[in-house]
């Protein structure tokens, strides 16, 4: 806990967590969002996507789509 709370305090002050691994289904297909937090003042969501590597252009174009939605 001591971990989350120091991570979502880097994002500044009036993080939420709102979930791990949070699923979107959009027309069937489902998508899965490593991290979900709010920012209670701005009243937006921050997505945390995670990867383990070189960064690839495929990434970008998923965190664009978890963006849209």
């Amino acid at each position: 806990m001591d971990r989350i709370q120091d991570t979502l305090l880097e994002f500044g002050r009036g993080m939420a967590f709102v979930g791990r691994q949070v699923r979107l289904d959009v027309g069937g297909d489902e998508f899965f969002l490593d991290l979900l937090l709010f920012h209670v003042r701005q009243l937006r969501y921050v997505v945390v996507e995670l990867k383990v590597g070189k960064l690839e252009p495929a990434h970008m174009g998923q965190i664009g789509t978890y963006v849209s939605l």
